[in-house]
């Protein structure tokens, strides 16, 4: 199953995929809008938009299902969207890098520069976004370091 949130935005329904990244923005998500196709998508919305009624998001959930989806329609993002693409985009840049570590502790010293930044703008909402994102990244880093010393403990 695939989550999805379906939002209304200016007269348009829009579809948006909030485990799905669509670029290297883990803030960022896949979304559709019937009749225009695939886009950049904020997964917590925008303030002009809101929830999609049931019978206004119908249609396009019909479509979607017709490409292969699988739906569970959710009304709200969670944390564990953002992991996934934390991940997902994670993954990708280790599948062209081929280092793992450095990707991890690149993005980490990014995050953690960002949050220094911040830190007195307590009320900026990309400060909470990016102390969640700093989290996942530690968590990441963390466990690939683990990982690694019992891969190492088994090799001797």
């Amino acid at each position: 199953m695939t989550d999805v949130i379906f939002r209304e935005r200016e007269g348009e329904i829009v579809a948006l995929f909030p485990e799905l990244p669509c670029d290297i923005n883990p803030r960022h998500c896949k979304s559709y809008i019937k009749g225009k196709g695939w886009a950049t998508g904020k997964p917590e919305g925008n303030m002009n938009d809101r929830l999609a009624t049931l019978a206004e998001y119908l249609p396009l959930k019909a479509e979607l299902e017709e490409m292969g989806y699988e739906l569970e329609v959710m009304s709200s993002i969670h944390a564990k969207h953002l992991m996934s693409r934390t991940n997902m985009i994670h993954n990708e840049k280790l599948k062209k890098s081929g280092n793992y570590i450095e990707t991890i502790h690149d993005g980490l010293r990014t995050l953690t520069a960002r949050v220094e930044r911040r830190q007195t703008k307590e009320t900026d909402p990309e400060h909470y976004t990016d102390m969640a994102l700093l989290t996942v990244v530690n968590q990441n880093f963390t466990n690939l370091l683990v990982t690694l010393g019992e891969e190492q403990g088994k090799g001797r």
